[in-house]
């Protein structure tokens, strides 16, 4: 039932997004960023406060900072007691947004950070055209090499790795 109230709000939203043409994808990362803070989520849960007041937080946090129809979507969740499904619609509504675009997400996982045209680079070795978003993380046990996190899996080029496998090797073959 969670999945399928999640699926509905968010095809629903992308449906709206596709006839207006905004993507939303900004707006609702943004709200998706907010809505990870505990006391927001509370406060639109909290039996406590009528619609009202549910209302004029969602107004006051987000008319103006995002579009009128991804405001409005927020005060529909209040409406219907969904305010602690958002952030999951809002993960929802980013997959089908991928999916339905042809757009592969992967995140290039390195010890250091690297420059924009390196990613770039990366992106396309991977898959040869554009029609792959890259995010970067951090992670200095990596030691140095890369490891790249698809939806499909982990491709691992690290030193760590290589070190692993090195040790491996060496203890099944002395």
């Amino acid at each position: 039932m969670f999945d399928d109230v999640v699926k509905k709000y968010s095809e629903a939203l992308y449906d709206v997004a596709e006839t207006e043409g905004d993507d939303m994808l900004e707006d609702l990362r943004m709200v998706g960023e907010a809505y990870e803070n505990r006391e927001l989520r509370g406060a639109l849960s909290h039996p406590d406060l009528g619609a009202e007041e549910k209302h004029a937080i969602v107004e006051n946090l987000f008319r103006g900072r995002v579009s009128d129809f991804v405001t409005n979507f927020l005060l529909i969740c209040v409406d219907n007691r969904r305010s602690d499904l958002v952030p999951y619609i809002v993960k929802d509504y980013e997959d089908l947004y991928y999916e339905r675009r042809g757009i592969e997400r992967i995140t290039v996982v390195t010890p250091i950070e690297l420059e924009e045209e390196k990613l770039r680079a990366i992106a396309r070795a991977y898959k040869g055209d554009d029609a792959v978003e890259v995010r970067q993380r951090i992670d200095e046990s990596l030691i140095g090499g890369v490891q790249i996190e698809t939806d499909t899996g982990i491709i691992d080029r690290s030193i760590a790795r290589q070190l692993e496998d090195m040790a491996r090797v060496l203890r099944h073959h002395p």
